[in-house]
């Protein structure tokens, strides 16, 4: 009887000792399957895509991104102005070089978003996409130094019919009336905000008329790539950012004054420089991740509404006078912005800013120019976010060297001379380098924002930041655009705040109609599953 008890508590003993060991063999292959789930959202190109758009909605994105403009904006102003860094296409140089060398950085210490297969989007897609943002960037900063503050303004207005257009060729797309309306009205008010100084400038008028399409093609590529594709701002910047850098570098000679090797590099403006790079690289990343997260055309009335706050901020914080015209135009871009979504934001822009159109030929080239190439890199930035795998630093990664090419090569023809004798002592050297740094952070943001919305809603953080900028400076330093200009400002940011609710709530909706039987079928077994499977011998069935 002792023998058979022995045996039989034996035996329970093995079974027990059996389960407890099948027990360990199914934690460990969840423990497996959680561990490749994190992978798959950590190093997989599909699963960067989902986090950066859980963690950067469109109101981050939008939000990020105009902060970054406004700081972009003053680091620029003081490596231009009181350092006197005048060579926009090596600025522009530094920026994408500043934010190429960040991201191979985060490449380096694993925390690069990785890309989507290149089976699924095509190198001459990205190739394109550096080289349209090299021109977009570079020409936009060659306009406004050979345009007025009015003739550039028009010639960013330009943009947003460009971009509507364009997407109709390239992707078939279209939009309602009502957003048609609301985009003329806002082009009409931003025009009799902002456009007061027209002054025609040849060369100006070329570089503006030139800037045009690649400025509307690169925002409809950034939010097309991020929103039909699996790219992710940064993965994106990582793949273009090399493209941008030669196509800037081959630019440099032809836009840039002579003299960048001359220039002064001391400890200030060095610094100055690099904290413009880094808002740079911000600003590309903030604006790739709006554009994946809205549209071309939304990124654009976003630039709108900028242009309306600034305006109406100095007028109301620094007693600033714009003038009537440009406050009913800031005025009634915000308004329209609630009423009619996108139109309005244009026009309270125009009437918030365009205070003083002042025609230069050359800045009109410059402007016409810049026009194109800034839609087209918008475009790009946010197409390859949001339809591909790309992450805002992966792409600047791969593209930031084809800009820094470009900028090099547009450098010794739209700078003037000059640039190799520029002071560079230490307080010089440090602004320029502040400015890299704000570059940098400005392309980095920029790239966030066009893969988080569109190449539109960029637009219209851009134009938000404008009138933020305007109204900023009316209300803290006492300064006066005008009525009109406050106005108008006034008016495109409450048109931008219902153009973005309007975006969101789209997105929302678009979001519930999702199927969920994909989601059904493809939901993993747990562990309880699994044990139902398995009988009491420790085998599965």
């Amino acid at each position: 009887m002792e023998i058979i008890t022995s045996f039989l508590g034996k035996y329970e003993k093995r079974s027990f000792l059996k389960r407890k060991d099948s027990d360990a063999g199914e934690a460990a292959r969840a423990l497996e399957e959680l561990r490749g789930s994190v992978y798959s959202e950590l190093r997989t190109s599909e699963g960067a895509k989902r986090q950066q758009q859980r963690l950067c909605g469109p109101v981050v994105a939008l939000t990020f991104n105009f902060m970054v403009s406004v700081g972009i904006i003053m680091g620029n102003k003081l490596v231009m102005g009181r350092v006197g860094f005048n060579y926009p296409i090596l600025l522009t140089l530094i920026h994408y070089t500043s934010a190429w060398l960040l991201l191979a950085v985060l490449k380096a210490l694993s925390l690069l978003p990785p890309s989507p297969p290149m089976k699924a989007t095509p190198y001459s897609l990205l190739f394109a996409l550096g080289a349209v943002m090299a021109f977009a960037s570079g020409l936009a900063n060659t306009s406004l130094k050979h345009n007025s503050v009015g003739f550039y303004q028009m010639a960013k207005i330009a943009v947003t019919p460009t971009i509507v257009l364009a997407e109709f060729i390239l992707f078939r797309k279209t939009i309602s009336f009502y957003k048609v309306l609301a985009l003329a009205v806002v082009s009409v008010g931003v025009a009799i905000a902002t456009v007061t100084d027209i002054e025609f400038n040849f060369f100006g008028a070329c570089i503006a008329t030139a800037w045009i399409i690649p400025s509307a093609i690169n925002k409809i590529l950034w939010s097309n790539l991020q929103q039909k594709g699996n790219w992710t701002a940064l993965a994106l910047m990582w793949k273009t950012t090399p493209v941008t850098i030669l196509f800037l570098a081959s630019l440099m000679p032809w836009l840039d004054p002579p003299g960048a090797l001359s220039f002064k590099w001391d400890v200030n403006n060095s610094v100055a420089v690099l904290v413009s790079a880094l808002l740079g690289f911000l600003l590309q990343w903030s604006g790739a991740l709006a554009l994946g997260a809205t549209s071309a055309t939304s990124h654009v009335v976003l630039g709108q509404f900028k242009t309306c706050v600034i305006l109406l901020g100095g007028y109301l914080l620094f007693a600033s006078d714009p003038g009537y015209s440009s406050i009913f135009g800031a005025f009634v871009a915000i308004c329209g912005m609630t009423v009619l979504a996108l139109a309005v934001v244009s026009v309270g822009v125009a009437i918030a800013t365009v205070t003083d159109l002042e025609f230069n030929f050359f800045g009109a080239c410059i402007a016409t120019a810049w026009i194109i190439p800034s839609a087209i890199n918008k475009i790009l930035w946010s197409n390859l976010q949001q339809k591909g795998n790309w992450t805002a630093l992966a792409l600047m990664w791969k593209t930031t060297p084809v800009t820094i090419f470009f900028l090099a090569s547009l450098m010794p023809w739209l700078d003037p001379p000059g640039a190799l004798s520029f002071k560079w002592d230490v307080n010089n050297s440090v602004a320029v380098l502040v400015s890299a740094l704000l570059g940098f952070l400005l392309q980095w943001s920029g790239a966030l924002a066009l893969g988080a919305t569109s190449a539109t809603s960029h637009v219209v953080l851009g134009q938000f930041k404008t009138c933020v900028i305007l109204l900023g400076g009316y209300l803290l330093f006492a300064s006066d655009p005008g009525y009109s200009s406050i106005f108008g400002a006034f008016v495109a940011i409450c048109g931008m705040t219902v153009y973005t609710s309007l975006n969101i709530k789209e997105t929302r909706d678009k979001c519930n109609q999702l199927p969920t039987q994909t989601l059904t079928n493809q939901k993993p077994k747990t562990i309880e599953d699994q044990n139902e499977k398995i009988d009491v011998n420790g085998t599965t069935s």
